[in-house]
């Protein structure tokens, strides 16, 4: 055998083993969210689908799924119907970016999320503050429950001084009517204390609620 014969028979091996052993090699991969528009702390599923050159499924295919750039550190392999699933929380706001290869999708997070709470306690009574924000849109809103609560007439009633992280402050004062024909009012002050304000007389076990909303 010459040496032209011999390379040729050794090429020619390769290119075998090379078409029996990658024969499903991927030629196609789709990656779909459950939802594009999730909100903050939302669990979603990512669909990767992988399939050869002749559209079949491609089973035992480790997916690199990456994450904003960053590899998913969990091994991801195709089933039989050359698909792989990966549970995602929406742990951050704005685009996040899901690549396999050189394939891209992207999400967008929004929404509010509780990130403070007070309570004031008392007999036969309980205001409580719940703060909520949305990074994606610079939105914050403050909710006020009440139940069996007096409130003296004037200001400063269940108030806190500098209740609101400095970064969530209002850029200026906001507030809304609660009750008593808009004779109290709920309030955060862009220093960052919230209260109550009641404009009438002195009140007795009262319960209301309500919300002040404002950008950052």
């Amino acid at each position: 055998m010459t040496y032209t014969e011999i390379i040729d028979n050794i090429q020619n091996r390769i290119e075998n083993i090379i078409s029996e052993r990658f024969a499903g090699t991927y030629q196609h991969i789709t990656i779909e969210p459950s939802n594009y528009n999730p909100s903050i702390d939302d669990e979603i599923t990512i669909t990767i689908t992988v399939t050869d050159q002749n559209d079949d499924p491609i089973s035992n295919w480790t997916v690199p799924l990456m994450i904003n750039g960053n590899a998913v550190t969990s091994t991801l392999k195709t089933n039989t119907n050359g698909v792989a699933t990966y549970t995602y929380t929406c742990s951050e706001w704005g685009a996040v970016k899901f690549s396999v290869k050189s394939q891209t999708t992207q999400i967008q997070v929004t929404g509010l999320k509780q990130i403070k709470q007070r309570t004031y306690p008392g007999t036969n009574q309980g205001v409580v503050y719940t703060l909520y924000v949305d990074e994606a849109s610079n939105h914050c809103t403050l909710t006020i429950n009440s139940n069996g609560t007096s409130c003296a007439s004037g200001n400063s009633n269940y108030e806190d001084t500098s209740w609101i992280p400095t970064g969530y402050r209002p850029l200026q004062n906001k507030y809304t009517p609660l009750m008593r024909a808009n004779t109290v009012i709920l309030y955060a002050w862009s220093n960052g204390t919230i209260g109550i304000a009641n404009l009438g007389s002195h009140l007795t076990n009262q319960s209301f609620s309500g919300q002040v909303d404002w950008h950052y």
